[in-house]
């Protein structure tokens, strides 16, 4: 959606790059959670490119914040349906438009308003159904990286056997 920083120029590394200086050589607050209000003043940047912005229910905003209160720099944390795998039976190729519609409808029921899907699909035949189910080629590089949660202590059953 918004551009990246400017790459460092030939010779120049990341970490040397004015676009990737450290937080501590900013000129901003530390990196926190944005608030509502910090938000809806991001609206016109969003639809200066188009777009509008990510749906709460479905995202938080990570941003920095200068001394008069105004947002310097944010990154948008956006939830998303990764709709894969799909599998048929070979010869069971007619419930294709089925299961994408159904899934659709289910999924309309469990959240709250719109909500991008996304898939990862190969040229050839998954690509294909993808555009048959509606969806659209979008012209991006896709990066991905695990991100651990909090590991919670397993309780101790009390289940007698």
């Amino acid at each position: 959606m918004l551009p990246p920083p400017v790459p460092p120029t030939e010779g120049e590394s990341l970490d040397d790059s004015p676009a990737f200086t450290s937080v501590s050589e900013a000129t901003s607050s530390l990196p926190r959670l944005l608030t509502p209000e910090e938000v809806a003043t991001l609206a016109p940047i969003f639809a200066e490119r188009g777009a509008t912005l990510p749906a709460p229910e479905h995202s938080f905003f990570v941003g920095t914040v200068d001394d008069q209160g105004a947002v310097t720099s944010f990154l948008v944390v956006q939830l998303r349906v990764h709709a894969e795998p799909l599998w048929i039976k070979p010869g069971n190729e007619r419930v294709f438009r089925g299961l994408v519609t159904t899934a659709e409808e289910i999924l309309a029921e469990r959240v709250q308003g719109a909500v991008e899907v996304y898939l990862f699909a190969p040229a050839g035949k998954v690509a294909r159904m993808a555009e048959v189910a509606g969806m659209q080629m979008e012209p991006w590089v896709v990066y991905s990286k695990r991100v651990e949660g909090a590991q919670k202590p397993v309780e101790a059953s009390t289940e007698v056997n």
